[in-house]
């Protein structure tokens, strides 16, 4: 836990204390505390962060209830992911997620993106078979497991649902590929994945198929 003290330079501003959950999140409040109170452009400020800072940026911003700073935060995210075009920078997405200590629900639609934009990537496909692709593929697939790997937790939540109900093809095929997935309760998961895909698809076969081999 970490003690943050921030005192704007105009004099007509009290210093503000607040708590963060650890240190990794100290570059991220520094730039929303100045951008509320300091005068500074927010973009200028977000822009500044890199993009697990910026991710930081959102989720404080939406607990502390800024508004115009959490959407300033989402719309920089958003903009950083319409241009991943970088592995790197899709990987540094994909672990910044793991960084965070919360996973507010104005994060998802980020989330989404950057499944989409790993599962378009040239590594899951052309370079597949080189070290990289092998990276990139164990980096998506922990990262679908840590959203979505409990599936019984994720029929109860409308928003995991949705997500899992948008994932592209090859991000499902990876979910369901792992030994780590939970499936508790097999008889609805195979109702659901019938409902969903239907039993005569592609993948609505590998979900029941899936259905049977994580029993736990």
């Amino acid at each position: 836990m970490q003690i943050l003290r921030w005192q704007s330079d105009t004099q007509d501003r009290p210093t503000l204390t607040v708590t963060l959950q650890n240190d990794s999140q100290l570059p991220a409040a520094l730039a929303v505390l100045e951008a509320l109170y300091g005068g500074r452009p927010v973009q200028d400020l977000l822009s500044s962060l890199s993009l697990q800072q910026q991710m930081h940026a959102a989720v404080l911003a939406d607990m502390w209830q800024l508004e115009s700073v959490s959407s300033a935060a989402m719309q920089t995210l958003q903009a950083a992911l319409a241009h991943a075009k970088s592995p790197g920078l899709l990987q540094s997405a994909m672990q910044a997620v793991f960084s965070l200590p919360s996973l507010p629900a104005c994060l998802m639609p980020v989330i989404r993106n950057i499944i989409a934009h790993a599962c378009s990537s040239k590594l899951m496909y052309q370079h597949a078979d080189t070290n990289s692709g092998r990276m990139h593929r164990s980096s998506l697939q922990q990262l679908l497991l840590y959203m979505l790997g409990d599936l019984e937790a994720v029929w109860h939540s409308s928003t995991l649902t949705e997500m899992l109900l948008e994932l592209p093809a090859a991000a499902m095929k990876l979910l369901l590929a792992s030994d780590d997935l939970m499936v508790r309760a097999s008889s609805a998961f195979t109702y659901n994945c019938r409902v969903m895909y239907g039993t005569n698809t592609l993948i609505g076969s590998q979900l029941e198929c899936s259905s049977t081999h994580h029993r736990t």
